[in-house]
């Protein structure tokens, strides 16, 4: 993500961290919580899990692991990690294969286009 596109990304961040009344009870109110467009988002980024833990943990809070569907969603994610100092690590996403090995689908059974990239800790929607 070259600047521009960054400092884009960054105020889509800070201005859509401000409501957080619609975010689940569960999720506890702390600087790893914000909502963008209507969703709310916590990033568990200190917390190595499985992916299979991790989305146990997102359904548990009454989320689920993060789908990405669009350019805008990617470019919050990608601005958030590196708000939280997390860029490099990674997150768990709601992808996989675990159904049938290299066919990915979303965790809402919807079917993945592109490519997949190695994944890391976990976050929730």
């Amino acid at each position: 993500m070259n600047q521009e596109n960054f400092i884009a990304a960054l105020f889509i961040l800070q201005d859509g961290t401000r409501d957080l009344s619609r975010c689940p009870s569960s999720v506890p109110r702390d600087g790893y919580l914000f909502v963008q467009e209507e969703r709310c988002y916590q990033f568990v980024i200190f917390q190595e899990k499985y992916w299979v833990d991790a989305r146990n943990d997102c359904n548990n809070k009454g989320g689920s692991l993060v789908i990405i569907k669009d350019q805008q969603t990617q470019q919050f994610i990608m601005a958030s990690l590196g708000y939280l100092g997390n860029s490099k690590q990674g997150i768990w996403i709601g992808l996989s294969d675990s159904r049938k090995e290299l066919q990915w689908e979303w965790v809402n059974a919807d079917t993945a286009t592109g490519r997949a990239r190695k994944a890391g800790p976990m976050g929730c929607t």
